[in-house]
C-alpha cells in the first residue's frame, strides 16, 4: 500500500468515528491492484450507523460523543474533523430529512466546531466528562 492510502485509510477511519459511523470493519475497505501495486478504492458505505433503527424498527434515543483523536489518525484529524462537520452541517440544512434529525444533525455539527484544542485538551484528560448533546444545547453553542 503506498503512503498516500495509508493516510486516506487514516482519515476514513476518523471521519467515519466522526459522523457517528459505528459499523466501521474490514469488510467496507477494498484495494484495486494497479501495476502490482493495491491501490485503496473509492470510500463506500461511510453511514452515520448511530442513528439506525433497530432489527424491530425502533430508533431509541442515542447521544454522539466526540470520539477520541489517536495517534493512528493525528495527521488526518483535523481535515477529517472539518469534513465531518460539513456533513452534520448539510444534514441539518436537508429539508428531505425530518424536523428531529435536522436538529440532531445541528447539534453534531455544533460540536464538532467546538475549539479542537480545547477537546483534544479534555479528551487526554483522565477522568474527562464526554460532550453531548445536552451540552451543546444548554451551553448555547
Amino acid at each position: 500500500m503506498t503512503d498516500e492510502d495509508a493516510r486516506r485509510l487514516r482519515w476514513l477511519d476518523a471521519f467515519g468515528a466522526l459522523i457517528g459511523n459505528t459499523d466501521r470493519h474490514q469488510y467496507n475497505i477494498l484495494f484495486f491492484t494497479e501495476e502490482g501495486i493495491p491501490r485503496l478504492a473509492p470510500a463506500f458505505d461511510q453511514v452515520s450507523m448511530l442513528y439506525a433503527p433497530t432489527a424491530d424498527g425502533q430508533v431509541p434515543p442515542r447521544v454522539f460523543t466526540v470520539p477520541n483523536v489517536t495517534s493512528d489518525t493525528l495527521d488526518v484529524w483535523d481535515d477529517a474533523r472539518n469534513a465531518a462537520r460539513q456533513f452534520w452541517v448539510r444534514g441539518s440544512e436537508d429539508a428531505r430529512l425530518s424536523d428531529d434529525v435536522r436538529a440532531i444533525c445541528g447539534i453534531n455539527a455544533q460540536l464538532l466546531a467546538r475549539n479542537s484544542h480545547d477537546i483534544a485538551l479534555a479528551e487526554s484528560s483522565p477522568g474527562r466528562t464526554p460532550i453531548t448533546r445536552s451540552d451543546a444545547v444548554h451551553n448555547g453553542d
